[in-house]
């Protein structure tokens, strides 16, 4: 009796490139090559990749009975099929170890950067929301905070420093937030 498939073992370049078209599957292993993959999670028949590309993209590859399965957060995926990303997190599995457990997660516990210290409420903020920067010409503010129900606060007009400003957006954030 021969063992189920892995993902691992299912995937090929020559799958990818029949999946993803030729033209897509260049522009994927650029990705590969530039190491732009980030795996978080690996199982037998499943994993989970960050994807660097012009914004980072969730990427999962999945074996199911119909075969393989892709997704990812980029608009391409949901466009057009399988992406450049999708391609790049397949090659970087043909070349990956085998999971050993269940489900491992690969990723690394990331360190905060120094403006995340500084601004935690603003790092997570621009998760989901912007920040805006500059005085735009219908307005005398210098720094907007918007979400996609549009402008939540804005200020910093009376202030001179980028630091006071992000200190006063820091503050809105936090009271915006119930805080």
């Amino acid at each position: 009796m021969s063992s189920p498939k892995t993902l691992q073992s299912y995937l090929s370049a020559r799958l990818l490139r029949e999946l993803a078209g030729p033209k897509v599957y260049m522009r994927g292993s650029e990705y590969y090559e530039q190491n732009c993959v980030d795996l978080l999670e690996h199982s037998a028949l499943d994993a989970v990749a960050e994807v660097e590309g012009s914004h980072p993209y969730r990427v999962e590859l999945k074996l199911t009975p119909k075969g393989l399965e892709a997704d990812c957060t980029c608009p391409a995926m949901s466009d057009y099929g399988f992406c450049k990303h999708a391609v790049a997190f397949g090659l970087l599995l043909i070349d990956a170890p085998q999971p050993s457990g269940k489900k491992k997660s690969m990723g690394k516990k990331q360190e905060p950067d120094s403006f995340s210290q500084k601004y935690p409420n603003i790092a997570d903020w621009v998760q989901d929301g912007w920040i805006e920067i500059g005085r735009g010409e219908y307005t005398t503010s210098k720094i907007r905070v918007l979400d996609e129900g549009g402008l939540v606060w804005e200020g910093g007009t009376r202030t001179q420093s980028i630091d006071a400003m992000l200190e006063e957006a820091e503050q809105a954030i936090i009271k915006w937030n119930g805080g």
